[in-house]
């Protein structure tokens, strides 16, 4: 009798104490997920690359800089926005008048840059530094007369997977574009690598390429792969320096250190040449740029005069043009029309260039991805108009 109770008295306290565990385990994970404490920084959720896919293609936020007052542009990214299915959210445009004489840095060179230069960089200093103060650790920042392709969201999921594999990037990385970049240059009207020996990914059969003769956008490099003369091929690549920012992606710490170079060290320059800069490592590096060539963003035109055109540049002379977006084939805005009247297919602006003149607006992109280590001396030097010059 006495080891039969005390066996059952030793049963009965390790019962006891598994449950007494059992209950603290249960208490603590309740208390987490009610009073979870954040990092220092609120933690991205860990992602796949088909995160792309999302209301915000894969970033924390997605924005416009512009006028509100002007609502043509905002009507447009408003109905692109909504047909390709993510979000935007609006930053104001700036005015040389609005900007305090005291808050311009001295540095700054009225006679070699205009007062609208002064507004625009204004205008994206203000939107980085948004997304610092609500912490917003990544975001996509858009003109407001950027287009796209209809297949956007096709050719974010390629660009995805190729930046994260030319990255130091974990094996589940927080951003579907990997976890070291700084800034994506994704809408431009140049971009190239330096002239290291670098991987490049190439991604062919793509038919949402422009063709040759119809670039807006030039390759930086006096060194061409053989690749870019191709009609369905885009390049990606870590970036050494760009023009023009019709779309790029910033995270918290690029913001950062973007509006310390440009506003606290005052590097008097326009925003994309600053940015460039920002990529060749001129300041605060490291600062890791990454990029595609032909863009998937670009500038888009309404028909009529082109004094519509720009909000910060003004034409003594203001001709007409036709309705345009540089470098995009299946243009959402210029589809939009005829979508929205119940077509199955979406339309090129080249029709007789590019592959389909229309095509099915469900298909799906089938690309492929050829790996290369280019080692450019190896490609001779050339400058080609419409290819790698402007001229």
């Amino acid at each position: 009798m006495g080891s039969y109770r005390g066996t059952r008295s030793r049963s009965y306290l390790f019962f006891s104490a598994a449950l007494l565990i059992c209950l603290l385990y249960l208490t603590y994970s309740a208390r987490s997920a009610l009073f979870h404490i954040p990092d220092s920084l609120p933690a991205t959720p860990r992602v796949a690359i088909h995160d792309t896919r999302n209301r915000t293609l894969g970033f924390q936020k997605v924005f416009a800089i512009g006028f509100e007052n002007r609502v043509d542009k905002r009507d447009a990214i408003t109905i692109g926005s909504s047909l390709s299915e993510f979000d935007v959210d609006w930053s104001g445009g700036v005015r040389f008048a609005d900007i305090p004489k005291k808050a311009i840095a001295e540095t700054w060179d009225f006679n070699e840059l205009p007062n609208s230069t002064h507004a625009a960089w204004r205008a994206h200093l203000n939107l980085l530094r948004h997304i610092v103060n609500e912490r917003i650790q990544t975001a996509l920042i858009m003109e407001d007369d950027t287009d796209w392709d209809w297949f956007l969201k096709d050719q974010l999921d390629a660009f995805a997977e190729s930046a994260g594999a030319l990255q130091e990037t974990g094996l589940r990385p927080r951003s579907p574009y990997g976890d070291s970049w700084h800034a994506l240059w994704l809408g431009h009207c140049r971009l190239g690598p330096n002239s290291a020996p670098q991987d490049v990914h190439f991604l062919s059969n793509d038919i949402t390429v422009p063709p040759v003769g119809f670039r807006h956008s030039i390759w930086r490099q006096g060194r061409i792969p053989p690749e870019l003369f191709s009609n369905d091929t885009r390049a990606v690549f870590r970036a050494h320096g760009g023009m023009c920012t019709y779309a790029y992606a910033i995270t918290y710490e690029g913001a950062q250190k973007i509006i310390t170079s440009l506003s606290l060290m005052a590097d008097a320059a326009p925003f994309d040449v600053a940015m460039s800069a920002m990529c060749r490592q001129a300041h605060l590096a490291p600062f890791n740029c990454y990029g595609i060539h032909p863009p998937i963003f670009a500038s888009h035109r309404f028909a009529g005069s082109k004094s519509r055109d720009s909000d910060l540049m003004s034409y003594e002379v203001a001709a007409k043009h036709p309705e345009f977006t540089w470098d995009i084939v299946y243009s959402v805005l210029q589809n939009a029309p005829r979508l929205l009247s119940g077509a199955t297919t979406v339309a090129s602006q080249w029709p007789n260039d590019t592959r389909y003149a229309e095509i099915d607006k469900d298909e799906t992109l089938q690309l492929r991805r050829d790996i290369r280590n280019i080692k450019w001396q190896d490609i001779p030097m050339t400058k080609i108009k419409g290819v790698n010059s402007f001229d």
